[in-house]
């Protein structure tokens, strides 16, 4: 079975491969707007990029979502 793109992204996340998150999820914002998995992983990865605002974006809207 093919993993998803958020578990894709997780399994990146962990391998400190943040770029590579952000590529792969990012263009699917609108497939996953509803998703708080997809916002908090693309919000550390922006994080560990050193992308203060980016992250802070995401994990706001993380926030809403919980």
């Amino acid at each position: 079975m093919a993993l998803s793109i958020v578990l894709q992204g997780k399994k990146l996340l962990a391998h400190k491969k943040y770029h590579e998150v952000v590529r792969l999820l990012e263009p699917h914002v609108l497939e996953y707007r509803d998703s708080f998995a997809f916002h908090f992983y693309v919000g550390l990865a922006y994080l560990n990029l050193g992308e203060m605002a980016s992250a802070k974006d995401y994990f706001s809207t993380a926030k809403k979502l919980k």
